[in-house]
């Protein structure tokens, strides 16, 4: 059923999936959101692909819906999904949306760092440093439409400087110590009273019988950090690694891009997003190791939702062009929306 409302633009709907919830914003050509809905997880390594694909075209019908608007009206739908840099999984989420649209609507799906980006420098060229549970850097030149990326391996081959791996070098500081290889009896008595564990040999079953080994073990890097900035020498150790680490993700995708683009980019802004930039002690410690790394570039915090930039890159892609008040609407608009989901 169509809506009374009568729209003279298209609507754009950005979806940013999530691993633990998924968000969905729908909004016109100049500027002005005008519904975002929530809904569950989006990610296919923890949900049944089908159950993520419902909840997908639940939250569009419904967010459009709340926009006042219809399916027929909608001109783009953007995704930022993890592990949407994939061809295969672009396609097959982009045949399964394609018939639910109108015939002319664009589908993109991305990966949830080009989101992030997006959302940190409104679709102009930058790096986005994502550290949360996992860690990756993306790079995007759209003068070139050239992409990279650095990292985003997983917790088993990659993750270098993210929660997960702060707590796994906090779980392996406490295992050599038990083993008399290294001297952390503080640090160590910390994170077994923090686990409300007396003996080491208990952390094996603790964590190899744990349905979820590897967001309980990401969860230590908020004692870590808070540990490192009381003093403690085994947590800053460890700290001090991780932004060295994610320095390097960073300094990498630059230097990458520069040999894509055949130029300095000494000046390319930098964007910082995850739980990890959130604790202003791990952001000091990361700043003091890129500052003499990347000296020209501006370095700041993730100050808009991801999905937010999944809406950008819509407009984008529907050559909407975005100016000075196209995002001043935006930020009007979405402040507007946000304070009516939190009432």
């Amino acid at each position: 059923m169509r809506s009374n409302k009568a729209f003279t633009t298209r609507l754009h709907v950005g979806i940013d999936g999530g691993g633990s919830k998924t968000a969905c914003l729908v909004g016109d050509e100049e500027g002005n959101v005008l519904a975002c809905e929530e809904g569950e997880s989006s990610n296919v390594k923890s949900r049944p692909r089908e159950q993520v694909e419902e909840t997908l075209l639940s939250l569009i019908r419904g967010t459009v819906a709340r926009a006042g608007g219809a399916i027929e009206d909608i001109g783009s739908v953007t995704l930022g999904l993890a592990g949407g840099h994939r061809p295969a999984d672009k396609q097959r989420m982009t045949d399964f949306l394609k018939p639910y649209l109108p015939p002319s609507a664009s589908i993109q799906v991305h990966n949830d760092a080009e989101t992030a980006l997006a959302a940190g420098t409104w679709g102009q060229a930058g790096i986005v440093l994502i550290a949360g549970t996992g860690s990756i850097a993306h790079g995007y030149l759209p003068e070139r439409d050239c992409g990279v990326r650095v990292g985003g391996w997983g917790y088993l081959l990659g993750d270098e400087g993210s929660g997960y791996d702060i707590g796994r070098q906090a779980l392996m500081a406490v295992t050599r110590h038990a083993d008399g290889i290294d001297e952390a009896a503080m640090f160590s008595e910390a994170v077994l009273r923090h686990l409300s564990i007396r003996d080491p040999q208990q952390l094996v079953d603790r964590f190899y019988e744990s349905g979820n080994a590897r967001k309980s073990i990401a969860q230590l890097a908020r004692l870590v950090i808070d540990m490192a900035a009381q003093g403690d020498e085994t947590a800053a150790r460890i700290v001090q690694q991780a932004a060295q680490d994610l320095s390097r993700l960073a300094v990498t995708a630059r230097r990458k891009m520069e040999e894509a683009a055949g130029g300095d980019l000494k000046e390319i802004p930098l964007v910082l997003a995850g739980g990890l930039f959130g604790s202003e002690f791990f952001t000091e410690q990361f700043m003091g190791t890129i500052r003499s790394r990347m000296s020209g570039s501006a370095v700041h915090t993730l100050r808009h939702p991801p999905v937010i930039g999944a809406y950008v890159l819509g407009l984008i892609q529907s050559d909407v062009q975005l100016a000075e008040s196209t995002i001043h609407s935006i930020l009007r608009t979405w402040g507007d929306t946000e304070r009516k989901i939190e009432s």
